[in-house]
């Protein structure tokens, strides 16, 4: 890994374990996987991974990473941050938006209680909510 101020303003947006993973991705070599699985970079088989986006939350924001086809698991406009299911291949697009001003591999609880993930917890509220409006 580069000198983190040998690194353009672009990549020092990102995280440097991702930016590996992201360089490392590129090199499209069979190693590269178990170089990535060293830096704890969790990604699925589709090289798909959760990031949380520290950024200005606009609507805009959010119909251009879906467009770049990431999926938005959970925009938090008071956070100033966007939790995203995106492939490796866009985090670099990602942040060469203006509103973007950091993006990291999204924190996981250090427990398999799947009641603390953000998701779902959104989504439990979503279903109580409906449940409240159709009672």
């Amino acid at each position: 890994m580069q000198n983190k101020n040998a690194r353009t303003l672009l990549q020092q947006k990102i995280d440097s374990k991702l930016l590996q993973a992201i360089n490392d991705h590129k090199s499209n070599q069979t190693p590269a996987r178990a170089n990535r699985d060293s830096l704890n970079i969790n990604e699925d088989k589709t090289d798909n991974l959760n990031v949380d986006i520290n950024a200005e939350v606009t609507d805009d924001l959010i119909a251009r990473i879906k467009t770049l086809g990431g999926k938005v698991i959970y925009p938090a406009t008071i956070y100033h941050t966007i939790r995203a299911e995106v492939p490796l291949s866009i985090v670099e697009a990602i942040a060469r938006y203006q509103e973007v001003k950091f993006i990291q591999q999204a924190n996981v609880p250090l427990h398999n209680d799947d009641s603390y993930n953000t998701k779902s917890r959104y989504q439990k509220k979503l279903k109580i909510k409906t449940a409240k409006t159709s009672s």
